[in-house]
C-alpha cells in the first residue's frame, strides 16, 4: 500500500482528496449503534485492521467513535512534509497465512496476554481472508461474526469448516451483530 500511496502522490493526490473520499464512506448499517452499545456496556473492544492508522483514526473521529475502542492495531501512517502519505508495516511475523505486514491472530493473542483479563467469550467480527487466521484460533464458546457475501464466511463454511471451533454467525447489518452482543451481555 505504501507504494500505491507513492503513486497517488506522484499523481498529485492531496490530503484533502483523501478527506473528500472519506466523507463518502459510511459504516455498515447498524455498526455505529453496535459500537455505542459495546462502549455503554464497557465491553473491551479493539480494532485489528490491515488498513492504516490515518484512515482508521479519521473515520473514528469523524463519527465520534474513538472512545468506543480500547485499542487500534493497524499499519502506522503519517503525512510527510511533501504531502505524501507514508505507511509502514505493523510488524514482522512468520505466519504463512497472513499478509507480510500483519498477522491478526498474533495481535489478538498478544492483546489477550497483555490485558491479563479472562473473557467468557471472544467475538471476532470480520469479512476478509486476512480474518481467517485469527478465527481459526478461537475456541468453543467464542463467536465469529462473518459477513455474508465475503471471503471469510465462504472459507469458514467451505474448505476450513472442519478447523473452526467457534460458532460462526453470518451477518449482513450491524443490527445482527448488535443482537448477538445484547444477548451475550444479558447472560
Amino acid at each position: 500500500m505504501d507504494k500505491l500511496f507513492g503513486v497517488l502522490h506522484a499523481e498529485n493526490l492531496t490530503k484533502q482528496d483523501y478527506v473528500k473520499c472519506f466523507e463518502t464512506l459510511q459504516f455498515t448499517e447498524g455498526m455505529k449503534e453496535t459500537c455505542n452499545f459495546l462502549q455503554s456496556q464497557k465491553v473491551p473492544t479493539i480494532i485489528i485492521s490491515d488498513s492504516n492508522s490515518y484512515f482508521i483514526d479519521h473515520i473514528l473521529q469523524r463519527d465520534f467513535l474513538r472512545e468506543a475502542f480500547c485499542g487500534v492495531y493497524t499499519n502506522p501512517a503519517r503525512w510527510e512534509s511533501s504531502g505524501r502519505l507514508q505507511v509502514e508495516r505493523y510488524h514482522e511475523h512468520d505466519c504463512n497465512h497472513c499478509p507480510q505486514n500483519l498477522c491478526k491472530s498474533t495481535v489478538l493473542h498478544n492483546y489477550l496476554t497483555d490485558c491479563q483479563q479472562h473473557f467468557k467469550h471472544i467475538v471476532y467480527v470480520g469479512d476478509g481472508h486476512g480474518d481467517l487466521c485469527p478465527c481459526l484460533t478461537l475456541k468453543e464458546g467464542d463467536y465469529i461474526l462473518a459477513r455474508k457475501g465475503y471471503k471469510l464466511l465462504n472459507c469458514l463454511q467451505g474448505e476450513k469448516s472442519s478447523e473452526v471451533n467457534a460458532e460462526v454467525v453470518p451477518w449482513t447489518t450491524g443490527f445482527e451483530a448488535l443482537q448477538l452482543f445484547q444477548t451475550l451481555c444479558d447472560t
